[in-house]
């Protein structure tokens, strides 16, 4: 069991960081984004609120 857990923990970091590869920040930026701050260039993600008014829309727009 313990050695499942621990594949599922390497699979996890692994999953991470190829996600932060994939954005290609400076260690700057990583630092700021981790730190919480904004990272220049890049919009912040839409409120849950904007977010679900943003999909209603996608689905509007597959009806027509």
């Amino acid at each position: 069991m313990k050695g499942l857990e621990a594949q599922k923990i390497e699979a996890e970091n692994l999953e991470i960081v190829q996600l932060v590869r994939a954005m290609r920040l400076t260690p700057q930026e990583l630092n700021t984004m981790l730190s919480g701050g904004s990272i220049p260039g890049m919009s912040a993600a839409p409120a849950s609120d904007e977010a679900a008014d943003y999909e209603e829309q996608e689905d509007n727009a597959d009806e027509e």
